[in-house]
Parts: structure tokens; sequence; C-alpha cells
């Protein structure tokens, strides 16, 4: 599966999670890892809503 990331510098990043990231916490993971942004200052949205 292909994330696809908006940075707060409005950078778009896309990651693939390939099953690895079944929750919105593995998800963030994935992002940390390759963005090095820590998961307490991460904010998931979909549609509109918080993840």
């Amino acid at each position: 599966m292909r994330i696809m990331v908006r940075t707060l510098r409005g950078d778009r990043v896309a990651l693939d999670v390939d099953g690895a990231a079944k929750t919105v916490a593995q998800a963030k993971g994935v992002v940390m890892a390759r963005e090095r942004v820590p998961v307490a200052m991460q904010r998931l949205f979909f549609a509109g809503c918080h993840l």
C-alpha cells in the first residue's frame, strides 16, 4: 500500500508500507523511520478526519 504524506513544508512524500503498517501507530513508525519526524509530532488525516 502506498501512503502519500504531506509535510508542514508542503513537500509530498510517497511511502510504501506493503502490509507492514496495519495500524495508524505502525504507519507513523514508517513515517518516523523515513522522514525523522517523531511519532508524537505527527498528525495523520484521511478524507479530513484525524486518525
